[in-house]
This record gives structure tokens, sequence and C-alpha cells, in this order.
């Protein structure tokens, strides 16, 4: 979680910047200012709006509007900050206390009520920790105090447990490798290195089991030493969420669950655990499941085999021999895992986006470990591929899509198409790209910025034509994102943005100087920005447009998870909806980080840009060279640890 709170952090923050005038943020912009009982170790702007501050003496829930104290729990205080992991879509935190076995504690971050707290329900260790809104609770599994595996179901409104069962596993020894998946309303599956169950959600019984040896989730090892123990809990909340196997089930196939995991793949009769199939080995981890009408198409990773082979001259000479297609895909029988094809098809490294040409043909766009791309055509009816090598293309792959003329290709390097019927470029030069190219889609075009020029492409005629040029961007940027506005096109990196209209005419050009190296990469590394799921979801939204049919996408995901977690009727869920309806406004401006006028860069400077006509909004600077702050998305405001044990709220 907080990989991809950085994640957003960069997109939001750094995604775009702009200078102040050193003259320090006026009073007036100051909400409040806040002082703690001990030293403030981190904090936290969370998706539900609240600022959770950890401290030497308690973790604080504070009203980000008023700086009032919500809430303070002094039992949980020096909480490494790798252990707190916000719950998506939801109004719950969890945190891990310290300790040998630390305590698992999700909290309601509105009111500072502990929901449940892993020690006192009954768990001396935890294993896994699950949020599941599908189950509307809290799914724990570890050890009670005699040492006898035991697992949990909370209710993540209330905390009330529902049911604990002692008696599932043997031995302790046996571990999680999937997170719960609810069947029906009534069960839902777990996987384990010794089986596959499926659970009672009412009573934790265990409805059916079936033996089946999957690898264990391969865990964050804590470094040894005299901090070994405090390495062990900051590893304690990803190893507590990590899985590498997967249930899903298919509403043409409501009878079946269907499961994979590192080196496998079968299906299960819901009803009473009866394997459809024979299982499917496999030689590597599925990346992509494709529910086509010919069969399931499973589409797996580069094998590592080749990386287990000894070192030296020979073991270099087996790693260029078996370094080829080591991806796969296949196609199964839904009902019987059979194979449909006489033999499954190489592909030339990891699917990175796909796309039909019609029903009977799928085009893969892969990447493999050294860098190189390529396309490939299958024919899905004989099974095979059309190409006797898969098509070579300069530079990641960006888009592909159907045009008249073929399959349209967009890398950082290059566009042109691919014809499908002699498999050579349509264009005899491809449109050439040195510094990237950001796409965006309106009705039946396509707008490109690439090498300082913006392009529109027809996709209807499979043609483009130049609207204007002379838009490079300032100190050494590449555009890092492409945003559709009602007036034009807006293409943005960390100091630079610019807005064409339709017809290519610059409407506005900004570019706000950077922090000096220094002050960079340490805001780099202490400035994270929070914006709402929901929010994240529509940015995320444009990741699995060119993946086609059966292609699910993060927007999809995280809609359905706040729609499953907002049937839970809590003030605190209802307060969730209220941010989400509040990000609307939040996506008219771009925040930006910079540095001051003063020439010794003795402050960082945030700008709020309005997106439409690149106006400055309003101005915070921080006098520090080292920032800590935290830039709420939805509201903007800024939390800033102004002081060792001291927190300044401002507002744009």
């Amino acid at each position: 979680m907080l990989r991809s709170l950085l994640s957003l952090c960069l997109l939001l923050v750094l995604g775009s910047a702009s200078a102040a005038d050193g003259l320090g943020t006026p009073p007036e912009k100051q909400l409040w200012k806040k002082k703690f009982a001990g030293a403030v170790k981190w904090f936290r702007s969370t998706d539900a709006g609240m600022v959770v501050v950890c401290t030497a003496d308690a973790l604080y829930g504070i009203d980000p509007a008023t700086g009032e104290e919500k809430w303070k729990n002094e039992g949980l205080r020096n909480i490494q900050e790798d252990n707190y992991d916000p719950i998506e879509a939801s109004p719950m935190i969890a945190i891990v206390d310290r300790g040998i076995n630390p305590a698992h504690i999700v909290i309601d971050v509105f009111t500072g009520k502990v929901i449940i707290d892993s020690k006192e329900a009954g768990l001396a260790a935890v294993q896994k920790r699950f949020a599941d809104p599908d189950l509307q609770g809290l799914f724990f599994y570890g050890t009670n105090k005699r040492g006898k595996p035991m697992m949990l179901l909370a209710d993540a409104a209330s905390g009330t447990k529902r049911w604990e069962a002692e008696k599932i596993f043997d031995k302790a020894t046996e571990q999680i490798v999937a997170a719960p998946y609810a069947v029906s309303k009534d069960a839902f599956m777990i996987a384990t290195t010794k089986g596959v169950y499926k659970i009672s959600l009412a009573t934790g019984d265990v409805l059916w089991e079936t033996k089946m040896k999957n690898e264990a989730v391969e865990l964050k090892v804590a470094k040894g030493g005299f901090n070994m123990f405090k390495s062990m809990n900051k590893t304690a909340n990803a190893n507590a969420t990590a899985t590498n196997a997967r249930f899903f089930a298919l509403q043409q196939q409501p009878d079946l669950v269907y499961f994979y995991s590192n080196d496998q793949f079968t299906a299960f009769q819901i009803a009473d655990g009866k394997e459809a199939w024979e299982r499917v080995k496999l030689k590597s981890p599925v990346t992509d499941v494709l529910y086509d009408s010919h069969g399931l198409l499973l589409a797996t990773a580069e094998n590592d085999d080749d990386e287990k082979q000894g070192k030296g001259m020979f073991g270099k000479l087996v790693k260029a021999a078996t370094d080829k297609n080591k991806a796969r895909l296949m196609c199964l029988d839904y009902r019987s895992g059979k194979e449909l094809w006489k033999d499954h098809i190489g592909i030339a490294g990891d699917v990175v986006y796909y796309k039909y040409a019609d029903v009977n043909t799928l085009i893969l766009a892969t990447a493999n470990e050294k860098g190189r791309n390529r396309i490939d055509v299958i024919d899905l009816n004989a099974g095979k591929s059309n190409l006797k090598n898969p098509f070579k293309v300069d530079g990641d792959i960006l888009d592909i899509r159907m045009v008249p003329q073929g399959l349209l290709y967009r890398t950082t390097d290059e566009l042109n198409i691919l014809d499908l019927n002699t498999y050579k470029d349509a264009w005899s030069k491809s449109l050439k790209f040195k510094t990237g190219s950001m796409g965006v889609d309106k009705d039946n075009d396509t707008y490109i910025y690439g090498d300082g020029k913006v392009y529109r492409f027809d996709n209807a005629k499979g043609d483009y034509e130049q609207l204007c040029s002379g838009l490079d961007f300032s100190g050494g940027e590449r555009p890092a994102k492409a945003e559709l506005r009602a007036n034009g096109i807006l293409f943005s990196a960390e100091q630079n943005m610019v807005l064409v209209d339709f017809t290519g005419k610059k409407l506005y050009q900004v570019y706000k100087r950077a922090p000096g190296k220094s002050a960079a990469s340490l805001v780099f590394l202490s400035a994270i920005a929070t914006v709402s799921t929901m929010a994240m979801a529509r940015e995320s939204f444009t990741s699995g447009y060119a993946r086609g049919k059966g292609a699910t996408s993060a927007a999809e995901y995280h809609e359905r998870q706040a729609s499953n977690w907002g049937d839970l009727a809590t003030a605190s869920f209802k307060e969730m909806g209220k941010r989400f309806k509040a990000t609307a406004d939040a996506q008219e401006f771009l925040s930006v980080l910079t540095r001051t006028s003063d020439s010794d860069e003795s402050g960082i400077g945030i700008v709020l840009l309005r997106k439409d006509n690149g106006q400055e909004e309003g101005a915070i600077v921080l006098r520090d060279k080292k920032p800590e702050y935290q830039l709420d998305g939805a509201t903007h405001r800024v939390f800033y640890k102004s002081g060792s044990d001291e927190l300044t709220a401002y507002s744009f």
C-alpha cells in the first residue's frame, strides 16, 4: 500500500510543479497549528480525509479542517511507518503494533474506534489478514495462545466476531496462499500450501476440502543484527496480505470456481469440491486470463528456469539456449480443462496489451525481460501464430488498436500500422519520437504529443496530420501525462504543462523550475500526496483500454470495492461517500512542487494551477530545505511538519 501511495504522490504532486515568490506563506492560508506531546514520527492524509499522526506517545486522528484531536490511542505509539495500511475504499486502517508477535489492529479512522485487535480476539500471532468487501468482513489467520492454528472472521462495521475456528488445519505450518473468495452468500474459498477449502460464511465450518500442494508465498525476510525484531515488524504488513494464487468464477459456468497458483491451474465444483478436470501443470505463473468464445485463454509469464542454471561459461550457454519464447499461451475448455489446441503457443514475453482483430484473431503485444517489445498475431481457430517470428517494434508499447489499414501500434519511439495481410508496416517510415509519445482520445481521433509537436490521428481513416510544433518542455523534461479537457488537450510533466485546443492552437504553456537536486531528492522520498480511491480509479481507467475483450481495468476493480464496502451503512462509510463526490473539483487543478525564488533554496513552494487556463489559484511556501508534508488532493490542504513535535495545515 505504501508503494501505491508513493506512486500516487508522483502522479499528483511531482507529476506537475510550480514556483512561489519566496515571501513565505501568508498567515491567512494557515488553517491550524498543533503541537503534540511527543515527537512526530510520521503522518498521513488518508483516503477518508482524516490526518493520522504517529508520535512517540500515541497514534492520533486529527480533523483536517480544524486540527481538532478527534481521537488518541496511547497503546499505539512509535509505530513504524511501513506498518500503517489504509484499507482501500473504506474508512478503515490497519496498524501492526510492536513486538515479536505484534497485534494487528483495525481502526475506524473517523472515530478512532478499534474495530478489532487480533490479540484481544485470541490470536497470539497473525499469519494472514484480509479485509474483504464481498464478505463484509475482516479475515484473520494465525495461531492462538496454545500455538494451534486459528481462523476468525469479524464484521467490518462493528468488529463483532462472527466466528472462530481452531480445527481447520492440522498444523500451524500450513500457510494460506490465496485471499478469501466469496462463491455465494453463504460460503467462501481459501487455499493453502496443502489444500483448497470451502468455508461456511456463517459458522467457519469446513464444507469440503481437497488436498492440493501449493507453493508457499515468498515472504519479505527481515534483516538480521541488532535490529532484527524491528525489521520483522517492518515486513509484517506486507507479509500479512501477500498471496501467490487466485480464485475466480464466471457467470457462464455458475457451478465452478477456478483456481490457479504458480505452477497449476484447475477448477472445482462449488457444491462438493470435486475437481472438474485433471490439473493443468504450468511452467510459469499466469499473467492474463481471457474469457474467449474459443475457450479459456491463459497467458503465462516468462519462465525463470534459466536463472537457476549454473554460473560460468556453460551456465551462460544454457541460459542463452533456453532464453527464447518462454512465455506461453494456451486454450482450455471451460468444463473439462482439456487443451483445445494441439500444443501451447510460445510467445515472446509477458503480455502487456491484447486486442482482437476479429473474433478469430488475437493480437498480443509483449515485452521480455531484456526489454524487447514485439507484436504477435494469433489464429484462435488453428491455435498457432500467423507470424514466423513476432514483429519487432522500437520502444515500449503504449497502445495497440484496429484501424482500416490494420493494427496501429504506438510506442515510446514510433507510430505505425501493421498490415495484417502482409505483416509489414503500412507506412514506409514510422512517425518517430525522441521524447516519447503521450496520447489521448476524443471522439474518433487520437491526439499525440511527441518532440514538441502535436498530431491528430484519425482512427476512422487511419492517417494523421501535424497540428502544431514548438511545444518543447523546458528543464530537460519529457511529457509524462496527457489529459482530455473540455477546451483542449493538456500535456504535462513534473515542471511543465501545455494546453492546446483541438485545432492545435496553444492556449498556454507553463514551466516552473524544479527544486535543486538535493531538495528534489529529499522531497521525492518524503512528500506523499493522498487522493481518494475513486480519483485514483478514474486516473487509472485508461490503463486497460487497449486490452480488448475480457479485460478489466483498475478503475472497475476500485469501483467494485467502493460499491461493496458502501453496503455497510455506518456513519464512517457515509462520510467516505462524501469524499468520493468531492473529487470532481480536485480534477480541475494541478498541484505543483518547486523551489522558492531564494537563491539558497531555503524553501519549497507548492502552487495550485488551474488546468483550463494555467493560472495560479494559490501558493504555499514551506520554509524548509527538507520539507515533510502531505497534500490532500481532494481538498487541496497541505499538512506540514513544521517542528519535531508540530504540524501546520494550510489551504490554498
